[in-house]
């Protein structure tokens, strides 16, 4: 993944009609007519006009309402670290600083996840070769158990395409773990104290093809 640079690394649109590029649509467009803010997280391609393209990942309907999957933009990293903080114990949450660095580093994936202006969860993963990692899942516990991890997560390993996924979860999160399962990951070894003083955790992975067929439920 190319860093941004920093004299374009976000664009506010509002109250405009936006042309949206779906993945794997080709030269179907998706006209939105109401008012959106969107950013921009790399430069815009030769040929876009200014201000009115912006990639998307994935769109689903979660409870009635679209979510939007996109990597995330300079201004999208404050807010992550407030959702980090609201999601994780204040040494397992990332800072604002360490989701910066992650957001330039080359191979690292940040994808957000949108309700409207809402910012509702993230992901973040990094890829070298044929292996991916998944770093970070987290959801705003108000938008839990309503398919966005599930979401995050199969959108992460579309942009990875790896040959290998691994990870690392607590042992005692049975609700991450029965997701991680649902998607074909499978425990391969336990590090003892690795969230603490008897919280362990669960090194789990997947080979390509292992993947149940999306949607997972």
């Amino acid at each position: 993944m190319e860093s941004p640079s920093w004299l374009h690394c976000h664009s506010e649109l509002a109250a405009l009609r936006l042309s949206v590029v779906l993945p794997g649509s080709g030269d179907r467009v998706a006209r939105l007519g109401r008012a959106q803010r969107i950013g921009y997280d790399q430069p815009l391609r030769e040929g876009a006009v200014a201000g009115q393209t912006v990639r998307l990942v994935t769109v689903e309907r979660i409870a009635g309402r679209e979510l939007w999957v996109q990597p995330a933009t300079f201004r999208d990293l404050w807010p992550l670290a407030r959702l980090q903080r609201r999601c994780f114990e204040p040494r397992h949450a990332y800072s604002a600083l360490a989701l910066l660095v992650l957001w330039v580093w080359p191979g690292v994936r940040l994808l957000v996840a949108r309700v409207g202006d809402e910012l509702v969860g993230c992901i973040v993963g990094d890829q070298r070769n044929g292996h991916a990692r998944v770093l970070n899942l987290c959801v705003r516990p108000d938008w839990r158990r309503r398919g966005v991890g599930s979401v995050l997560l199969a959108a992460l390993e579309r942009e990875c395409d790896a040959e290998l996924y691994t990870l690392m979860v607590e042992d005692k999160n049975a609700p991450a773990r029965a997701l991680y399962r649902r998607f074909g990951y499978v425990p391969v070894a336990e590090i003892r104290h690795y969230y603490g003083r008897n919280r362990h955790g669960v090194l789990m992975q997947k080979r390509r093809g292992e993947r149940p067929s999306w949607p997972c439920t």
